[in-house]
């Protein structure tokens, strides 16, 4: 998918979100919530993510990139937008938005064998299993690299988040799943799309 058409149909994301918010203040209790679209398949836990250890330096060859512009690791790269910061927690690396609470972290999972539709069949079963009150805004296939990805939107009042955008992406059998949390700001939408746009697998 074209950056644009890609950012796009985050935006379309963004006002989907606004109307389920303001239809669910109006909802009766007699309403039921409509399904996603994407068939999933049973999977009896969420899936194990194995956290990718980040780097600050600007390693991947590239020319003109200022040292500490890159996060990834030795499998993958991807820039991070100005104004963001790379830090870690916890021995966990992760992108801190401008706003000092919204923020990106990649994970990295084996597929065990599975097929990226069977993988995000499971994955997203796993996030109703976990999360019953899921709310699925949007799921959109897109490019990257060369390499198949899907964004998945949603909302759970479980999760202490406004919106959680997530990015899969396979490569060579690794399923790479970049989360977007948003802490009550929507206006990174452009900056994280910019960001997996630019996600590189060496």
């Amino acid at each position: 998918m074209k950056k644009q058409t890609f950012k796009q149909s985050l935006i379309a994301a963004v006002i989907l979100l606004l109307g389920v918010t303001a239809l669910m203040g109006c909802e009766s209790d007699n309403e039921q919530p409509t399904e996603p679209e994407r068939e999933t398949v049973t999977a009896s836990e969420v899936p194990t993510i194995v956290t990718t250890e980040a780097e600050t330096e600007a390693d991947s060859g590239e020319a003109d990139v200022p040292e500490g512009y890159l996060f990834g690791d030795a499998n993958f790269s991807m820039e991070v937008a100005d104004g963001w910061t790379i830090e870690e927690l916890d021995g966990v690396s992760f992108i801190l938005a401008p706003n000092g609470i919204s923020n990106v972290v990649v994970l990295a999972e084996g597929m065990h064998g599975m097929s990226f539709d069977d993988y995000l069949n499971a994955s997203f079963d796993a996030l109703e299993d976990a999360f019953p009150d899921i709310e699925f805004l949007m799921d959109e296939d897109f490019q990257v690299d060369g390499r198949a990805g899907v964004v998945i939107v949603y909302v759970s009042d479980l999760i202490d988040a406004y919106v959680t955008y997530q990015f899969f992406i396979e490569v060579n059998g690794v399923a790479y799943i970049i989360t977007y949390t948003s802490l009550g700001e929507i206006d990174y939408v452009d900056d994280v799309a910019d960001m997996v746009d630019t996600f590189v697998a060496r």
